[in-house]
């Protein structure tokens, strides 16, 4: 969309017009190569349309290399979403994984710890609750002190992390 908006832009206001009108806004101490924010300073010029020549001064860029430019930014925003798209897939994947390794291991209380660990890591705060209400359960009952200091310990937190009580999970139910 930006990208067409550019050249009517230009073609308006004339192809210097930006380059000398950013120029003067922009501290050339922000500029330098060596700063902080460096490539950010880049791609924003670019945006508008500007490059920067190796001596350091600044030039319009002409219209090939604005478009291979938006092209370009287009191009890291579709990578962008593929890489959520694969996250999503791979969230969904390891949220099967434990759905198996609980029905194949219902009474061993590491399966529940690891799915708790697991579940907390994707913000599902009451599922990691009841996974570790189970683990510590499980716990006790093979008599596995420092397994059931564990869950504790990481109840506690959940509890303090997503605002719930004890008293709101019922494992009997």
């Amino acid at each position: 969309m930006r990208a067409h908006l550019i050249p009517v832009f230009l073609a308006v206001f004339g192809v210097s017009f930006l380059p000398s009108v950013l120029a003067q806004s922009i501290d050339d101490a922000s500029l330098s190569s060596d700063g902080p924010g460096e490539q950010e300073t880049e791609d924003w010029l670019k945006s508008w349309g500007i490059k920067r020549n190796p001596d350091g001064s600044m030039q319009s860029m002409t219209a090939e290399e604005l478009e291979e430019y938006w092209k370009t930014r287009e191009l890291k925003e579709s990578e962008k979403q593929a890489r959520r798209e694969k996250l999503e897939a791979l969230l969904h994947e390891q949220v099967e994984h434990d759905r198996e390794m609980i029905v194949h291991n219902p009474n061993d209380a590491n399966v529940h710890y690891q799915v708790a660990l697991n579940s907390q890591d994707r913000g599902d705060g009451e599922g990691a609750i009841i996974h570790m209400m189970k683990a510590e359960e499980l716990y006790k009952t093979a008599k596995d002190i420092r397994g059931m200091a564990r869950a504790r310990k990481a109840l506690r937190g959940y509890y303090r992390t997503y605002g719930y009580l004890p008293e709101d999970f019922d494992l009997t139910r």
